[in-house]
C-alpha cells in the first residue's frame, strides 16, 4: 500500500482554511495509488511525464510540474520514474549548454531574466518527449 504523505484531518479547504470534507484512509490511499498510475501510464518511455495526455493542448512536459510529479513517484516508493524524469531534463538541458550557462549567470547575478532570455519552460511536440 502507498504511504500516505497527508493524514486525512490534515487537509484544509483551497484557500478557506476550513477543514475539508471528511476523507477516510481508505479513500486517500485510493486516491494515492490512481495518482501514481496516472503519472506512471502518462510517463513516456524517454522519462518525460506528459502534463495531461487526454487535452491535445496541455501535451508538454512543464519542467516544474514535472519536478513536483517525479519528487511524488520518488516519495511513494517510485524512484524509478523519478529518476527517468531527471535523465530526461538532463538531456533536454544539454542540448542548450551556451543558454544553460548564460541563464545561471544572470540569475547569480541578480537579473531579472525575461521571457525572452529565459530557457523555454515546456518541451512540446513528440519528439522531443521521446527524447
Amino acid at each position: 500500500m502507498t504511504r500516505l504523505l497527508i493524514e486525512p484531518d490534515t487537509m484544509v479547504g483551497a484557500g478557506n482554511n476550513k477543514p475539508a470534507p471528511a476523507v477516510s484512509r481508505y479513500q486517500l490511499g485510493w486516491l494515492a495509488e490512481r495518482s501514481q498510475q496516472v503519472l506512471k501510464e502518462g510517463q513516456a518511455s524517454s522519462g518525460a511525464l506528459v502534463a495531461c495526455p487526454n487535452f491535445k493542448v496541455y501535451r508538454y512536459c512543464w519542467l516544474r510540474d514535472g519536478a513536483f510529479c517525479a519528487h511524488a513517484l520518488d516519495r511513494t516508493g517510485n524512484p524509478a520514474e523519478a529518476v527517468a524524469f531527471f535523465r530526461w531534463v538532463g538531456r533536454v538541458l544539454s542540448r542548450y549548454p551556451a543558454k544553460v550557462d548564460s541563464v545561471i549567470a544572470r540569475w547569480r547575478a541578480g537579473e531579472t531574466l525575461s521571457e525572452s532570455s529565459s530557457m523555454r519552460s515546456r518541451s512540446s511536440g513528440l519528439s522531443s518527449l521521446h527524447t
